[in-house]
């Protein structure tokens, strides 16, 4: 991929990330009347909704499907605000936070149930998990710090190569966050 000559549109690939993934074809310009009565301007300006803004979100997107397998997994979990595409990308990291356990037998929904309180999309406690999966407090707590660490670790990694990426893309100024 190579940088356009146009100027990028957003500022930070996080901004590029929340953009691409809360987009929804359902948007719409907001009226006059509506800027009227608001009587200071909303948002950037950038003016993104219908087809330019599906573009966008689109070419975003294009450019995170082409990172590696659990960078990209990781980013969407973080930024997708569908349940669908959230679930198929925790169900895609299963592999790395249960190497991430260590040796013996773990429980997929468990790994999973960790995956969702990580992203914040459930509020696991880890007392009700103990519980549920019949497991010692301390176990489930290290089973919680390695899954977190290395769910980080790959997302920090991912943030990064997605800025990278965004920035050659020509859709992201510069690397700054």
């Amino acid at each position: 991929m190579t940088a356009t000559t146009e100027a990028a549109i957003f500022r930070s690939g996080h901004e590029a990330l929340r953009f691409a993934y809360a987009y929804n074809a359902q948007q719409y310009p907001m009226t006059i009347m509506g800027r009227m009565m608001r009587g200071r301007p909303v948002g950037s300006g950038r003016g993104l909704h219908g087809l330019d803004g599906a573009a966008e979100a689109g070419n975003v997107k294009r450019v995170v499907q082409s990172l590696p397998h659990d960078y990209r997994h990781a980013l969407i979990c973080r930024y997708t605000l569908s349940d669908r595409e959230f679930a198929e990308s925790a169900n895609a990291l299963l592999k790395p936070v249960i190497a991430s356990f260590g040796t013996g037998t773990h429980y997929t929904r468990m790994a999973l149930k960790l995956i969702c309180r990580y992203f914040g999309r459930a509020d696991y406690n880890l007392a009700t998990l103990c519980d549920e999966f019949r497991m010692d407090a301390a176990t489930m707590t290290r089973r919680w710090q390695r899954c977190r660490d290395r769910l980080k670790a790959v997302e920090s990694a991912a943030e990064n190569a997605a800025d990278d990426a965004l920035v050659e893309a020509g859709l992201v100024t510069s690397n700054c966050v």
